[in-house]
């Protein structure tokens, strides 16, 4: 297992923002991390590559942008099943990463 900082779509504020907000401290913001299997490592890896490539809608990133994914896994030259299990795994993380784009946005 790896550990990873899961804040990828997070900044820390700084010390204007929390000279806005006395009530904050700056330990209510810490770094998350978290542990990735070795089986997801490589998916992880794949989706850091191209973190930026989302399809973007009226009130932000709706969904990644997937043509850039299938042509990176094509290169790969998977079988259909890993192929699609590589898929699967990116959508889960896809909707995690959303997930935290919207609540921390």
């Amino acid at each position: 297992m790896k550990e990873v900082v899961a804040n990828l779509y997070w900044r820390r504020p700084d010390k204007e923002w929390f000279t806005e907000r006395p009530w904050y401290k700056p330990t209510d913001f810490v770094e998350e991390v978290v542990e990735v299997w070795d089986e997801n490592w490589d998916v992880v890896q794949l989706f850091w590559t191209y973190n930026d490539q989302w399809r973007m809608g009226f009130n932000g990133p709706v969904s990644l942008d997937m043509v850039v994914f299938q042509n990176a896994l094509e290169r790969k030259k998977l079988s259909d099943e890993e192929y699609d299990e590589w898929i699967d795994k990116l959508r889960v993380i896809q909707q995690e990463a959303l997930h935290r784009i919207r609540y921390y946005s």
